[in-house]
């Protein structure tokens, strides 16, 4: 008897949200996280950019697992140490300064 394991195995989760909040009344926020994930899923997209000062939409991004990286840029040293927890967020900390 054979047992074959993967640990990176890809499930497309995005088909199946989709079709399970299609009834689903979305906010703002959840609307356009959820259009973007679309957008890069549809598109073969590298990256997911998101500007956010709370972090909330980084973290409704990734709540449909895109196959790409959602990164979120913040102006909040804390938001961007709490985004360090969630599943394919990569935060950048923007501070305002220039670099030149």
């Amino acid at each position: 008897m054979k047992v074959k394991v993967c640990t990176t195995y890809y499930y497309p989760y995005f088909p199946l949200q989709s079709q399970r909040l299609a009834t689903v009344k979305l906010d703002t926020t959840a609307a356009t996280s959820m259009s973007a994930v679309q957008a890069a899923y549809n598109s073969c997209a590298s990256a997911i950019v998101v500007m956010t000062s709370t972090g909330r939409t980084a973290k409704e991004a990734a709540k449909y697992r895109p196959k790409c990286p959602v990164m979120a840029v913040t102006r909040n040293a804390q938001v961007a140490r709490q985004l360090q927890l969630h599943r394919g967020v990569i935060p950048l900390f923007y501070d305002g300064k220039c670099r030149c």
